[in-house]
């Protein structure tokens, strides 16, 4: 009876290994094969986005709380712990000095603006630049905000901490 019961873990090991053995072979064989590129002739790279087509919107800028807007249209500058802490590129509302994003449109409201951007799947309108100037990359690729925030980035806790 000793003998028996030290068989059996090396029988359940076999049995596994021989299941293991076979059910590779059958997983493969329905996998379809990539398509064959002939020798000496490199993969085609990715292609990628096209930039995307931007539109002029062009009125007054009005803030409602915290939303800006030109002719009712809702604007994008992204999320709002970015416009609001972040330096912006250009002295969008020209009072000579180069503040947050959030003080250079707050300079802007109530002033005709003339706005580059495309519109997104919720109808808002993603700025790409502001009265010539650029705040978006106009030639596509991530946001300047892509990633997380930097409090998450181990600069500190969540803004009013």
């Amino acid at each position: 009876m000793h003998h028996h019961v030290r068989s059996l873990p090396w029988r359940l090991i076999a049995a596994g290994a021989l299941a293991l053995a076979v059910w590779p072979t059958s997983a493969i064989a329905r996998q379809p094969a990539p398509p064959a590129t002939p020798r000496g002739v490199p993969a085609r790279p990715a292609q990628p986005d096209a930039p995307p087509t931007l539109e002029t919107l062009q009125g007054p800028l009005l803030l409602n709380g915290v939303e800006f807007s030109v002719n009712g249209t809702r604007l994008s500058f992204g999320p709002p712990w970015y416009w609001r802490e972040t330096t912006a590129s250009a002295d969008y509302d020209g009072d000579g000095r180069t503040e947050t994003i959030a003080a250079e449109l707050d300079g802007l409201v109530g002033s005709v603006v003339t706005l580059q951007g495309e519109r997104d799947r919720q109808g808002e309108f993603d700025v790409f630049t502001i009265n010539g100037q650029a705040y978006r990359d106009p030639r596509g690729g991530p946001p300047p905000w892509a990633g997380p925030p930097p409090w998450a980035r181990g600069r500190g806790g969540p803004p009013g901490r």
